[in-house]
């Protein structure tokens, strides 16, 4: 287990220091009442192992604590299992509607990595809506795969918008692809990605670009 982690509480990267283990807690501890105890433990009295291991049978059990924020982590074969972290933060310069969509869908990525292929879904059409505004013959009532094309963009960036466009719709509608449960953790994660990264080489520098141009107007 690495040294150091980002505490899904407060967000800060922290050092992993677990807590002492005890011989014992008082009963009872149930799988239904495992994790609420947690909210209410603190490090001078924790849950022992033998405890976690009752509950949670045949699987390494650890409780961190967060060095900034003293909040507590619960650890499964070295896997954060509570509280169910979050994935990536959005990129700075995602359109604040796209923004609400993005970490939505990484409020639940480990939860449900197809829902949140799915929300991603609309944030990128949400980001096509946004760099489309005022492009004449631009409509956000057109079907998404018309309004990539109509935005004229570069070649690779189409290519980057229809790629995110395509793993979208699949976990949207029902396709012809078949992706294995298996996968589609690893698709949410790399959707997650390259939709920040067209943020950072399509949104952002034609943000930059407007306000170089406004700086200019005004001199």
């Amino acid at each position: 287990m690495s040294n150091s982690y980002k505490c899904p509480h407060c967000g800060v990267v922290t050092a992993f220091v677990p807590l002492s283990i005890i011989s014992k807690v008082k009963p009872p501890i149930t799988q239904s009442n495992a994790m609420s105890r947690l909210d209410v433990m603190r490090p001078d009295s924790p849950i022992s192992i033998s405890d976690v291991a009752e509950v949670f049978p045949h699987k390494e059990a650890v409780i961190s604590q967060c060095q900034a924020c003293d909040g507590l982590i619960f650890w499964e074969c070295e896997e954060m299992v509570y509280p169910i972290p979050r994935g990536m933060e959005a990129a700075e310069d995602m359109p604040e509607k796209a923004k609400e969509f993005f970490n939505e869908a990484q409020s639940i990525i480990t939860l449900s990595p197809r829902a949140a292929c799915a929300l991603l879904r609309i944030c990128l059409e949400l980001m096509v809506n946004f760099a489309g505004e005022g492009k004449t013959g631009f409509s956000t009532k057109r079907p998404l795969i018309e309004k990539i094309n109509m935005l004229g963009a570069s070649t690779d960036i189409l290519d980057l918008l229809h790629a995110c466009r395509i793993v979208g719709n699949e976990f949207s509608h029902p396709g012809e692809i078949n992706l294995g449960n298996e996968d589609t953790p690893e698709i949410a994660h790399n959707l997650s990605q390259l939709i920040n990264a067209l943020v950072g080489i399509w949104i952002s520098p034609a943000i930059l670009a407007r306000k170089l141009k406004d700086k200019v107007g005004k001199k």
